[in-house]
C-alpha cells in the first residue's frame, strides 16, 4: 500500500465527517441550537426529568407530569438505555431550569453530529465493501 492510497482512504470518510460538521456549524460552534417543535415541547423536558431522577438515584420509570402519569423509561425519545445518551449526564447540575435546558440542547446538537459522523463513516465502509474494495485500503 502506498502512502497516497492510505491518505485517500482516510480522506473520504474524513471529508464526509467534515461535511457533517459544516452542516451543524452554527449549532455546534455558533451559540445556536437545533430547536423547535418536539425538541422544545417533548424531548428536552422529558430528558431533563429522566436526568433529574437518575441523579437522585432513582430509576426513571414514570413520568408523573404528563396526563395522569405515563412510563418515562419506555418512551423511545428518552432513550434511557441508549449508550450515547450518557453524554446527557454532562448537562449542568444545580443550575436554573433554563440553563439545564440549554445544556441539554447543546448535548443534543453534539449527539446529532456524532450520529451524522457515524452514518458517514458507516456509509463509506458499506459502499467500499459493496464495491468489492474490502475494508482496508488496497
Amino acid at each position: 500500500m502506498s502512502e497516497t492510497t492510505g491518505w485517500r482512504a482516510a480522506a473520504a470518510p474524513g471529508a464526509l465527517i467534515l461535511a457533517a460538521a459544516a452542516i451543524l456549524w452554527r449549532p455546534l460552534f455558533g451559540g445556536e441550537a437545533l430547536s423547535g417543535g418536539d425538541l422544545i415541547n417533548h424531548y428536552i423536558p422529558y430528558k431533563a426529568l429522566a436526568l433529574e431522577q437518575i441523579r437522585a438515584g432513582e430509576f426513571p420509570a414514570w413520568n408523573p407530569l404528563t396526563f395522569s402519569g405515563r412510563p418515562l423509561q419506555a418512551d423511545i425519545q428518552v432513550g434511557v438505555f441508549y449508550p450515547p445518551n450518557a453524554l446527557f449526564l454532562l448537562a449542568g447540575r444545580g443550575e436554573s431550569a433554563a440553563a439545564r435546558a440549554k445544556t441539554i440542547a447543546d448535548v443534543f446538537d453534539w449527539l446529532v453530529f456524532l450520529h451524522l459522523a457515524w452514518m458517514a463513516a458507516g456509509a463509506y465502509l458499506f459502499l467500499r465493501l459493496a464495491a468489492g474494495g474490502g475494508a482496508a485500503p488496497a
